[in-house]
């Protein structure tokens, strides 16, 4: 019990830092790229903060895995550069009761990435997008005179006066990699049915690409033209009926990899315990402290190896892979560490 408390003080000690470091710098990514969605509809600063809370459980994703595992090499380093784990050793504690601090640990981990991936996740990314797509419409819906930026739909507005739902002197403008649209029209009305708005323009002119090409022009006159403000429909996936989940990613090869994907994370703090061990246990005397480096290096190449191979064989990768790392951990401790010490 004491041994299992002063390695968790180590460990926490390294796991902590890492954590924060990086959870303030994906934070801070998110906050930017929250504070972007200004541009297109208005967010106040509780909304905001909102929108990073449903960011939350995603950033734990993220972070969690690496900075358990640099923070427990560091953990186990760090008591090794000071001789402790070697006077340990040399009083009959072995590197495999360290071992079996991390094991249940990891399982503990990986259940938590199971828990946020497959349930708490698909949940807040539901309630972003909805929350999105609530701002978008009401942002259709207060289209204000003589201001620019404003947006309906993919269409840029502009106009200049406006009385309740009816708009005067409106211009629309698109531009995408296929062609550029703009319309002109005298007024306009703002129709909501059952939540599908709609833009009724009345007496005016369209001006095209043309399909062939863009240094020609079509136009349009028109009497009536309505513009409907198209958004997806946002729908609420979890991990509630595994035989229709296993169904849809038999089904999609874009799903097959998601999940294959998020089956490597998962089990990455399973699957790499033992290298903890291998990679923090060294002799001060005769080896650099390198554990955190080593670690990093590693890290990055099960990321590297899981996204290029499930993109190819999803589901051959889901066992192939882990199963990999896991003997070649095991094969590394037994070699380095477990006859040595």
């Amino acid at each position: 019990m004491i041994l299992k408390k002063y390695i968790l003080i180590s460990f926490a000690s390294s796991f902590f830092p890492i954590f924060g470091v990086l959870f303030s710098i994906i934070s801070l990514i998110n906050l930017v790229k929250i504070a972007s969605m200004t541009s297109v509809v208005n967010i106040s600063f509780d909304e905001l903060s909102l929108l990073y809370f449903y960011s939350l459980p995603q950033i734990l994703y993220m972070i969690i895995p690496v900075s358990f595992f640099i923070g427990a090499i560091s953990g186990i380093a760090k008591l090794t550069t000071q001789y402790e784990l070697l006077v340990l050793s040399a009083i009959g504690i072995k590197p495999t009761k360290v071992l079996r601090i991390f094991i249940p640990l990891a399982f503990v981990i990986s259940f938590s990435l199971f828990l946020l991936s497959q349930i708490i996740i698909p949940k807040t990314s539901y309630l972003s997008e909805l929350f999105l797509k609530e701002k978008s419409q009401e942002a259709a819906l207060n289209i204000k005179a003589s201001q620019f930026g404003q947006k309906f739909g993919k269409w840029m507005v502009f106009i200049s006066d406006k009385d309740t739902d009816r708009l005067t002197d409106i211009k629309l403008f698109e531009d995408n990699d296929e062609k550029s649209r703009f319309i002109i029209s005298s007024t306009a009305n703002i129709e909501n049915k059952s939540g599908d708005i709609s833009l009724k323009l009345k007496d005016g002119f369209g001006y095209f690409d043309k399909e062939s090409t863009k240094h020609s022009i079509d136009i349009l006159s028109f009497k009536e033209l309505i513009i409907l403000n198209k958004q997806k429909q946002i729908v609420y996936k979890n991990f509630e009926n595994f035989e229709k989940y296993w169904q849809e990613i038999k089904k999609s090869k874009k799903k097959a990899i998601d999940f294959s994907e998020t089956v490597h994370e998962i089990l990455f703090p399973i699957v790499m315990v033992f290298f903890i061990i291998s990679l923090g246990y060294f002799n001060p005397r005769f080896a650099t402290n390198k554990a955190s480096m080593l670690g990093f290096a590693i890290f990055l190449a099960y990321f590297v190896l899981y996204t290029n191979i499930s993109k190819i064989y999803p589901f051959a990768s889901m066992i192939v892979l882990p199963l990999f790392w896991l003997i070649l951990s095991y094969i590394i401790y037994v070699k380095t560490i477990k006859f040595r010490y």
